[in-house]
């Protein structure tokens, strides 16, 4: 791969991913009122057990050109996404199943788990580069770590059969589907219901966007 090409990729592999994490929280938050924490989560870990397994599974950019570095953006971006999701899903499944005066304290453990998995990723790799040569690591054994991430589809499966939406969340849709049975009953039909993201993103914006450049 040209210099020139490394370098643009480099950096724009590092970057899209933190851009495209406010977008994931945006799109799972939405789905997470509409239908769920859990299916929200479950489907942010399996977008990134996907994500991450086939990068791994990428072509070199002798055989493909500059399709190998596109593709390694399009799926950083997505890996993106699925942080966001994934940040968020786990944040409200921990403060809504908490008790109320120890909600900020088990919400502190879900953000642990960004940096932990830093930690875990370098781990991998040190532990593949003391056990493979450095033309084996180039061809072929920087691959395993990535690989070895389809492990994340077993903790989504672990997940959807293990864990059972919040408390504060079937309460909210209990609620929802009542008073929209109730307005169909005195008005003939159902009143719009205005978009959580919309509504998140009217009352305010000042905390989202501070949050999100942070």
């Amino acid at each position: 791969m040209p210099a020139a090409v490394a370098l643009l990729a480099s950096f724009s592999t590092f970057a899209v991913g933190f851009v495209a994490r406010p977008l994931g929280g945006i799109v799972f938050g939405h789905f997470g009122d509409r239908v769920g924490r859990k299916k929200a989560l479950v489907i942010a870990l399996i977008m990134m057990g996907l994500a991450t397994t086939l990068i791994g599974c990428l072509p070199s950019y002798a055989s493909v050109g500059v399709a190998a570095p596109v593709l390694l953006i399009v799926l950083r971006f997505v890996q993106g996404i699925a942080i966001g999701g994934q940040w968020g899903g786990a944040v409200l499944i921990a403060t809504e199943s908490a008790p109320p005066d120890r909600r900020g304290f088990y919400g502190s453990f879900a953000q642990v788990g960004a940096p932990a998995g830093v930690i875990l990723a370098n781990l991998a790799f040190l532990l593949v580069t003391a056990n493979t040569s450095q033309q084996a690591f180039m061809h072929w054994g920087w691959r395993l770590p990535f690989l070895f991430s389809i492990t994340l589809i077993a903790v989504a499966l672990f997940v959807q059969l293990g864990l059972e939406d919040t408390a504060a969340f079937l309460k909210l849709r209990q609620t929802g589907q009542g008073r929209e049975s109730q307005l169909k009953a005195h008005a003939g039909k159902s009143e719009r219901r205005r978009s959580p993201v919309l509504e998140v993103l009217r009352t305010h914006p000042k905390q989202i966007a501070l949050v999100a450049g942070a």
